[in-house]
């Protein structure tokens, strides 16, 4: 039937988001917010289930095909570079958790201060001189901010040979380098200032 065909094609779409960035709740919420037409409990919980498997089976055949073949969970391959080897700790887990209970936190305020702050647009940012200046303003403080944290959140790291294999030969100077020596990158910059 038609429901059925929507169904599958959203459960279809989960699985493929989760798959492709290795995060099954990433593909269900994608999903949610952009795939169905329509959603319900049963929906729910098929496309949760096709994500996590499907996350787990491309996961361990990206494992596989990058020559780990113990299966490590924790080793997706999604990620080439310094740290990609590692996995993580029983003893990180706490830490995991505070940082989604504050991004909970910080997701509900944004939710709180989503309607004033719209009102106050709706009434300061009227003209389209003013859209255009918003939209400056942002990105200047934007590009701002990811210098002045790399400056001064960063370090120096020497680049490893699994780094340096990593970067594209046709680019000429790695963005991550910073403000660094010759050898070496900045830790921060290399999130801020992708390669690729």
């Amino acid at each position: 039937s038609d429901s059925w065909k929507r169904d599958f094609t959203a459960i279809g779409a989960a699985a493929g988001v989760a798959v492709a960035f290795s995060a099954p709740v990433g593909g269900v919420l994608f999903v949610i917010e952009e795939a169905a037409t329509h959603w319900s409990q049963p929906l729910s919980w098929a496309a949760i289930v096709a994500a996590a498997v499907a996350a787990l089976v491309g996961g361990t055949l990206s494992s596989f095909a990058h020559g780990h073949f113990n299966v490590e969970l924790s080793y997706t391959g999604a990620f080439d570079g310094p740290g990609s080897e590692q996995g993580f700790h029983i003893i990180d887990v706490p830490f995991y958790a505070l940082i989604g209970i504050a991004g909970g936190l910080l997701g509900g305020l944004l939710v709180k201060l989503q309607k004033p702050i719209t009102l106050f647009r709706f009434k300061s940012i009227s003209t389209p001189l003013r859209r255009l200046a918003e939209a400056v303003a942002i990105a200047i403080l934007t590009a701002s901010l990811r210098l002045a944290i790399s400056g001064l959140a960063g370090s120096c790291q020497p680049i490893s040979d699994s780094l340096a294999e990593a970067i594209p030969e046709n680019i000429s100077h790695f963005r991550a380098s910073f403000t660094c020596p010759e050898g070496e990158y900045n830790n921060v910059a290399a999130i801020f200032f992708p390669t690729n």
